[in-house]
């Protein structure tokens, strides 16, 4: 995420600083396991073009992402949603129920 956060205040700061640090963390592991230097390749990433830009680990290389074929685009369909009536559930009058 290459978009500048806002604080307002201490407290949003902390949060932001926290929030930042967890987004990072699995590419800092990745890079660890890989044998990288995980700072390095933090900064390559952070300063690369584009939304896709990130380190592939199999060949120690930073690159767009799609374009290397790591992320795929794929077209997402959503179905109709279910009628009401189909999916109801009918619970019997209270004075029908044994005792």
């Amino acid at each position: 995420m290459k978009a500048r956060v806002e604080d307002a205040n201490d407290d949003q700061t902390v949060d932001i600083s926290i929030l930042r640090r967890s987004i990072e963390e699995p590419l800092r592991q990745i890079v660890e396991n890989g044998g990288d230097d995980p700072a390095l390749i933090l900064n390559q990433v952070k300063a690369g073009k584009g939304n896709a830009y990130g380190h592939n680990a199999a060949n120690g290389e930073c690159g767009d992402m799609l374009e290397a074929g790591i992320l795929l685009t794929t077209e997402v369909m959503i179905a109709e949603a279910p009628k009401d009536e189909e999916h109801s559930r009918r619970i019997a009058p209270r004075q029908a129920w044994p005792v």
